[in-house]
């Protein structure tokens, strides 16, 4: 009961801040919380073409999941639904995709945690770290990616422990008005028989990182460059057999493609997700920015305490929205702290932002479990980095001050202004 209000306060939170960001906007649209809420509109094309992309391809991806995983997991007693989720972010189709794959409900939920945590770092974070960093700092995103990795199984874990306990009321469906009327009977053996293909798919990847970094790198720039430009073919396809049915005239049965737009046997389809998640932002963009201004200055002492620099610390709460804004000055923190950023965003990024809004259409009685769980996978993360991760940092660092390429990353200095600048979305 407690998650169950605790989740409901989020959301009259976050509307809260959605008319506060208003107020901002009809003020000065241009600065403060009143950008942020029009910011959270300006995303809503970034989020549809993805969305949409991916949405649309779903029963081709479903056919391919269980075309390469299907055999393996069935053999180990695992549900096939944890293979699509380790690849897919819960707002690129993910929390559709385990749907559409799990044998029951308690197998979707398990699912459904491992897309929020795993989903993104294939499809998003590595492509878009390797393609927005600076060379010289690959290594360092490589290091704090691999410890991220590894915390993996511990943030599902925790949300798989809260859920089962907390006899938490879910949503049947896929659906962002029904009642949460579902119970679950969650077994430790359904846990802990899908945690291990997360297990061994963690460690298999922080491995190829660690042992063939150029090689991984050059792979996941090609595999961004081609996820990008599938989502837009695919989508461009959609929108014309939207208005001519040409694909459908022209291959009849075998166009297997879903629409995008709400139609007689669905009204819930990619532009109507969309639409929800981006009105949720509304109210977690303004909200970001009241916890940055009011709370950013104590979590640098904070971070302080706990070793991370000024710029650490506000890299951290920057990641609660986004990732990229973490990329956007990357360059501005120690080598060291960058490790352990990353380390934490892998399992804590977007966790007030577009995670959030997905989680508050379509399971509002989980927010509080996922965030939590997000929140202890990142803390796991940072431990993570601690301990394996910031020694090769260190001695990473140590060359690159030898050879003469470290001469702006660090500005533990800076003046309130500049920090705003340099974390404004």
């Amino acid at each position: 009961m407690f998650w169950t209000y605790f989740s409901e306060g989020i959301v009259w939170l976050m509307m809260f801040c959605a008319v506060l960001g208003l107020i901002g906007a009809i003020r000065n649209p241009e600065k403060g919380i009143g950008r942020e809420f029009n910011a959270a509109f300006n995303y809503m094309g970034a989020i549809f073409i993805p969305f949409a992309g991916m949405l649309s391809a779903m029963p081709y991806i479903e056919k391919a999941v269980m075309f390469i995983c299907g055999g393996l997991f069935e053999k180990i007693g695992a549900d096939v639904a944890v293979a699509g989720a380790l690849v897919v972010a819960p707002d690129m189709g993910g929390y559709q995709l385990t749907n559409q794959l799990a044998s029951c409900p308690e197998t979707w939920m398990i699912a459904v945690f491992v897309s929020y945590l795993s989903g993104p770092i294939v499809a998003y974070s590595i492509p878009m770290g390797f393609a927005l960093l600076d060379r010289r700092d690959y290594k360092y995103f490589g290091l704090g990616t691999m410890a991220g990795l590894l915390s993996i199984p511990f943030g599902v874990f925790a949300m798989c422990l809260f859920l089962k306990y907390s006899n938490t009321l879910i949503r049947p469906g896929i659906s962002n008005s029904a009642a949460s009327t579902l119970s679950l009977s969650m077994t430790w053996h359904q846990i802990w028989i899908n945690l291990i293909p997360i297990i061994v798919f963690c460690i298999i990847f922080a491995l190829l990182l660690k042992f063939f970094m150029d090689i991984m790198v050059k792979a996941f720039l090609v595999f961004g460059r081609f996820l990008e430009i599938a989502v837009r073919v695919i989508l461009v396809m959609a929108i014309i057999e939207y208005f001519t049915g040409a694909f459908t005239n022209l291959f009849g049965s075998k166009w297997l493609f879903n629409p995008i737009i709400a139609d007689a046997e669905d009204q819930f389809r990619a532009l109507e997700m969309t639409g929800y998640v981006v009105l949720m932002m509304a109210g977690a963009f303004p909200m970001i920015y009241l916890l940055k201004k009011f709370l950013g200055k104590g979590a640098q002492k904070i971070g302080a305490k706990v070793g991370f620099s000024s710029n650490g610390a506000i890299a951290i709460i920057a990641s609660w929205a986004e990732q990229i804004i973490v990329f956007g000055f990357f360059n501005r923190i120690r080598p060291v702290d960058k490790v352990k950023v990353i380390g934490y965003t892998v399992c804590g990024a977007w966790v007030f932002a577009s995670h959030l809004s997905v989680t508050a259409t379509f399971q509002p009685n989980l927010i509080a479990i996922i965030m939590v769980g997000k929140l202890i996978g990142g803390v796991v993360g940072i431990l993570i980095a601690t301990w394996l991760a910031v020694p090769v940092a260190k001695r990473f660092e140590a060359k690159d001050r030898e050879m003469g390429i470290i001469g702006q990353y660090i500005n533990d200095d800076m003046t309130d202004e500049e920090i705003e600048a340099l974390t404004a979305s």
